[in-house]
């Protein structure tokens, strides 16, 4: 019995042993399954971290760039008008705390658009990325480029010697444009104009830095273009001006403050012929006085009024004529002629309205055109004229010798009169410019032109204009632009003035209604 206990307790023993034995095995067995496990747990964490820090990396790049791209010309590869902006307003806070200076050159390139129109897109972008390799090598690396719309540019600088580096960066981009332009096929000058300003030396604020700097490039392209001016405080006095113009210039022409003044054109002495008269627009302003054309008809242009102003001039001028001829003091009158009002295509009908209203015949009627106006279009110009040429309405050339000259269109067009530019008058002390008037009074008198010189004010002028065979004169030595009740229409041959009246107010208007 106590044998058979013995082995019982041995047995038990030895199960218990491979139980534990089991037990063991098996705890190992999953450890080192849940070892496995944790391992690759840790691994896939890694692995994601490693995957999320790639994907942030990326994120951050992509960001960078999408920021860098919102920021650049991705044509000219220069800074946009966002960083622009970005830029100005940087450097001029800094300034504010460190009192620095800050300058800003706008530029814009000349004719641009002429550029798109004539020789398509692609060549203008031709033309972009060209201009903004070299404005950035006139600028410099230390100078900050920007291109801000279509054909502007702006540059801006900080520190010391501000108004210096603008004026060399000017310099600079001027000199590297004397090498003609590659766009396409055809090889380009081209040219540009410039606006700078200074903070604070012209500003206290990036706004008005900016805005400054506007209003000295739009005085450059006023001034013909192909400069750079630096701001000065009377610019802002003209700028207001003009403002004040365009917002007065609609109700002066409703309300008659526009007057139509006249200059007499004469014959050569013994010619037998009646004057001719030069209608030229004047405005009377209430507050400002008398305003001469060249300040308010640049305004009616950039305004849209150039139609009303010109249909208002046209038909006062043709009224006034009509009573002239009639009373058999005049032989013509002229009246100038805008590009745009030429480019419109309600021109032939404003002429054949203006006089169909005041009766005067077409004859008596002469055109005054510039040659920028041919320049602009010459097969639209050729065509306009000729319709009106058509029903007798005749043309002169006016200003010629101050622009392209461009013999072609004394040939080619339905001209009746050339008219030369003041400049030559003003000249005639020199041998050269006597042997240039005299060349082109015979070459456009061959062409059966007439001939008519502009800006006489001296005898010695007079009988050089006289000895070289001129058909007709005009200028201060004759006669200043007069109301109708104050002009005197003076003979050369000798007999005296002859007053014109004016025409009677109530026979004018019922010609108007």
């Amino acid at each position: 019995m106590p044998e058979q206990v013995a082995d019982d307790i041995q047995a038990l023993l030895e199960r218990e042993r491979l139980a534990r034995s089991e037990a063991e095995r098996q705890l190992e067995s999953k450890s080192r399954e849940l070892f496995a496990l944790n391992q690759s747990l840790v691994e896939a964490n890694l692995a994601l971290e490693k995957r999320v820090q790639e994907r942030t990396g990326a994120l951050v790049r992509e960001r960078e760039s999408a920021m860098q791209l919102a920021r650049t010309d991705q044509l000219a590869g220069l800074s946009n008008r966002l960083a622009f902006k970005e830029r100005l307003y940087a450097q001029v806070q800094n300034a504010q705390r460190s009192g620095g200076e800050v300058g800003l050159l706008l530029i814009d390139l000349d004719h641009f658009k002429e550029i798109n129109d004539a020789l398509g897109h692609q060549a203008g972008d031709d033309v972009i990325v060209e201009a903004a390799r070299r404005l950035s090598l006139a600028a410099g690396r230390g100078e900050f480029v920007a291109r801000i719309g279509g054909d502007e540019f702006a540059v801006v600088v900080s520190g010391s010697d501000v108004s210096a580096r603008l004026e060399a960066v000017a310099f600079g981009l001027k000199a590297l444009l004397i090498q003609r332009v590659i766009a396409g096929e055809s090889a380009l000058s081209i040219r540009f104009s410039g606006g700078s300003a200074i903070y604070p030396q012209d500003c206290t604020t990036p706004g008005d830095l900016e805005r400054f700097a506007d209003i000295a490039l739009y005085e450059a392209k006023r001034a013909g273009r192909n400069a750079s001016l630096a701001f000065a405080g009377s610019m802002l006095e003209s700028f207001h001006t003009r403002h004040q113009l365009d917002a007065d210039l609609g109700q002066a022409i409703a309300s008659g403050q526009i007057e139509v003044w006249y200059q007499p054109i004469l014959g050569r002495p013994g010619c037998g012929r009646r004057p001719s008269v030069e209608a030229l627009a004047r405005w009377r302003h209430p507050t400002l006085g008398m305003i001469p054309p060249g300040r308010f008809i640049e305004v009616a242009e950039t305004s849209g009024l150039i139609g009303r102003l010109g249909r208002h001039v046209l038909l006062e001028a043709c009224v006034q004529a009509k009573a002239w001829v009639d009373a058999d003091l005049i032989e013509t009158v002229s009246v100038n002629m805008s590009p745009r009002q030429m480019a419109s295509p309600d021109v032939l009908a404003d002429v054949r309205w203006a006089l169909e209203k005041s009766g005067l015949a077409p004859n008596h009627l002469i055109l005054e055109i510039t040659e920028s106006m041919l320049f602009e279009d010459m097969d639209l110009g050729q065509k306009i004229m000729e319709d009106m040429a058509a029903d007798g309405i005749r043309f002169a050339l006016d200003d010629f010798g101050a622009g392209y000259s461009n013999f072609f269109y004394l040939a080619k067009l339905p001209l009746h009169r050339l008219k030369i530019d003041r400049k030559y008058t003003a000249d005639i002390c020199s041998d050269s410019t006597r042997n240039i008037l005299q060349g082109l009074i015979t070459f456009a008198q061959r062409l059966d032109l007439e001939v008519v010189s502009e800006g006489v004010e001296t005898e010695e002028q007079h009988q050089f204009l006289l000895s070289a065979g001129i058909d007709l004169l005009q200028g201060f030595l004759f006669g200043r632009p007069q109301p109708p009740g104050e002009l005197a229409l003076a003979s050369l041959a000798g007999d005296g003035a002859v007053l014109c009246p004016s025409l009677v107010p109530e026979r004018r208007a019922r010609a108007i209604a």
